[in-house]
């Protein structure tokens, strides 16, 4: 057992001390940690492609062939119990550094116990899974839009296990983290995964400083084409706001959509990069 421990504990520090380097790299060039190219492949799968190629004599060329032959899903099936720990070691790891609450860590990736997670498949999960796919140059805001207990949450902070440098925040603290915490709001503003969490649950300030606040982040993200998952429960657009509908016995006016709150120029350049997706479902809570 502790062979077993030592070896996972070793390859878990080669690859952050890998990945830390190449962010830093990254940000030497000013593009603060996004490279702008997709990661075909995870860390883990470079680690065990260096010692394939010292124990089998092919060069990356050939290796990079025969992977290309091989079923992943099934491969991931199959993976050692070992492989798979180190995976959620380092996922875990990630989504606390991102600031991901715990329940949704020990759902997702390992426990603070040491339990790996089986992340339940679900609408809002495969939504996510397109995302991480999806190559800078396409679509890479996402709006998950739905019902209490659909797995919005859950399923949005999936991404952040999947790299360095990503950030959780909930949306009612955008402009204290902007105030209080600046080292953070830079992270968030230059973060390559971002994932903000109960959008439209924020309390406006008169002076409008939450929205300039989001606007300027949006803006970043938007530049960068970082990877963004918002979660929400309002519609995309609501046509007029003074339009009134019918709730029981009464008419009340239709509550403001996400074009209506956050105005014109965020809703344009999310046509231009993003993709909203009405998750349902019956709740789990």
């Amino acid at each position: 057992m502790a062979d077993r421990a030592d070896w996972i504990e070793e390859a878990e520090e080669i690859v952050l001390r890998e990945t830390r380097e190449r962010l830093d790299r990254a940000r030497d060039r000013d593009r603060v940690g996004n490279t702008g190219e997709p990661e075909p492949v995870g860390e883990i799968a470079r680690l065990i492609a260096r010692v394939a190629a010292a124990n089998t004599g092919l060069t990356p060329e050939e290796l990079a062939r025969k992977a290309a032959e091989i079923d992943l899903e099934e491969a991931s099936r199959a993976a050692t119990p070992q492989v798979r720990e180190l995976e959620a070691r380092i996922m875990r790891r990630r989504m606390l550094e991102a600031g991901v609450p715990e329940e949704h860590v020990a759902n997702l990736a390992l426990s603070a116990q040491g339990i790996v997670a089986a992340p339940a498949e679900c609408d809002a999960l495969a939504k996510v899974r397109a995302l991480y796919a999806e190559p800078p140059e396409g679509r890479t805001i996402v709006m998950l839009s739905g019902g209490l207990g659909v797995r919005k949450t859950g399923s949005a902070c999936w991404l952040l296990g999947k790299g360095d440098g990503g950030v959780y925040v909930e949306a009612d603290e955008l402009l204290a983290v902007k105030i209080e915490d600046p080292k953070r709001y830079l992270k968030l503003k230059h973060a390559p995964l971002v994932v903000i969490d109960e959008l439209g649950t924020e309390i406006p300030d008169e002076k409008g400083y939450w929205l300039k606040t989001f606007g300027v982040l949006f803006n970043s993200w938007y530049a960068s084409r970082a990877r963004v998952v918002m979660t929400s429960n309002l519609v995309a657009d609501s046509e007029a706001d003074s339009e009134k509908v019918p709730v029981g016995q009464r008419m009340v006016r239709k509550p403001p959509g996400f074009r209506q709150l956050y105005g014109s120029k965020v809703w344009s350049r999310f046509e231009q990069r993003g993709k909203w997706f009405d998750i349902g479902g019956e709740s789990v809570r």
